[in-house]
């Protein structure tokens, strides 16, 4: 069947540590599941054994945290700098989420993100993030590289929102980078589109 042939499988799997409960090894799968969601080409084994996962979290303590940081716009921006190969100088700095919780953890953009992609807040996080972007940009000079979820490039009221908010500040979205993870997609259809809306900008 052509239409199943296109349908991404989302695999996770977690090892087992004698002695964990189930509810940890779910947690664990949870995140693999994620992790799969957002490299749409790659199987992705899942988590390793000794890597720290924030543990305690159902997914719904994951959906109503996150949820709660993307209503009070509560996420850290962290701009780390990318730099030249020949003489290691910055050329523009990436622009990463990192999420303060209430057990004093500061966890970074790869452990939320698998979280955002699963429970579908993509496209709100990505639109969240292109604000914050722009109004450093609005405040500083340089160039910031910001990565989309596929989920935004898959929803037109999204892009429809991007283009809003790029061409209501034209100096600073000319200053912003957008990337797209390739793993994240099917086909090069939706970064066509993307490229046809952004140029102008």
């Amino acid at each position: 069947d052509h239409a199943l042939a296109e349908t991404p499988l989302h695999l996770g799997i977690g090892a087992y540590r004698e002695g964990e409960t189930s509810d940890q090894v779910l947690r664990r799968i949870d995140l693999a599941i994620g992790q799969s969601r957002r490299e749409l080409n790659v199987i992705t084994p899942g988590i390793e054994l000794n890597r720290s996962t924030a543990p305690g979290r159902s997914a719904e303590q994951w959906r109503e945290e996150l949820a709660l940081a993307l209503s009070a716009k509560s996420f850290l921006a962290h701009f780390q700098p990318v730099l030249a190969w020949e003489n290691e100088r910055p050329i523009h700095h990436k622009l990463l989420a990192r999420l303060a919780t209430e057990q004093d953890e500061l966890l970074p953009a790869g452990q939320i993100l698998p979280w955002i992609t699963r429970f579908g807040l993509g496209p709100e996080f990505d639109l969240y993030m292109v604000d914050v972007a722009l109004a450093h940009l609005g405040q500083h000079s340089g160039r910031i590289a910001l990565s989309l979820t596929a989920e935004t490039l898959g929803s037109d009221a999204a892009l429809d929102e991007l283009a809003r908010k790029l061409a209501a500040r034209r100096e600073p979205a000319a200053r912003l980078i957008l990337e797209i993870d390739a793993r994240q997609l099917l086909s090069l259809e939706p970064l066509d589109d993307l490229i046809w809306l952004v140029r102008p900008y």
